[in-house]
């Protein structure tokens, strides 16, 4: 992040399709609130702004690269990559809800802006009990230079 992007990534987007989208980011939030790495502060800013109150959490787990994990209210939230959302719980939400949240996602991106202004990262939110409960999507503007610095 910064090299090629301007470094300051923003969530553009909360999907869901089984909860409140508000609730897939607080819960995002609060697993991501001890977290460093600028998606997660990208995630409790946008939460914060939007005056969302951050349940505490307990047994923190990060798996750089892929995700982290907490309990929050009693059971576990893992906040990452599809895929290892996914195999914290070893469930999908209904196969349906999985299929809708993935083609609102798809259409949403299309409409926003041209993927060669921005770089955006999507970012699955699970709860144990029901596994993918939505998504999240954080993006940074491409630097003016990037390409120059491609090449």
């Amino acid at each position: 992040t910064g090299t090629l992007t301007e470094g300051k990534p923003a969530v553009t987007d909360v999907v869901s399709v089984v909860r409140k989208e508000s609730e897939v980011l607080q819960l995002a939030a609060a697993v991501e609130k001890a977290a460093s790495h600028p998606i997660a502060k990208a995630i409790l800013s946008k939460a914060e702004s939007l005056n969302l109150e951050i349940p505490s959490t307990s047994g923190q787990l990060t798996e750089p690269g892929y995700g982290c994990l907490a309990e929050v209210d009693g059971s576990l939230v893992a906040v990452g990559a599809k895929q290892w959302v996914y195999a914290r719980f070893k469930q999908w939400a209904r196969q349906s809800d999985l299929a809708d949240l993935d083609n609102c996602l798809r259409n949403r991106l299309q409409t926003g802006d041209s993927p060669s202004s921005n770089s955006e990262s999507i970012v699955y939110v699970g709860c144990e009990g029901e596994g993918v409960i939505g998504a999240i999507t954080v993006s940074d503007t491409l630097r003016t230079d990037a390409k120059s610095t491609i090449y």
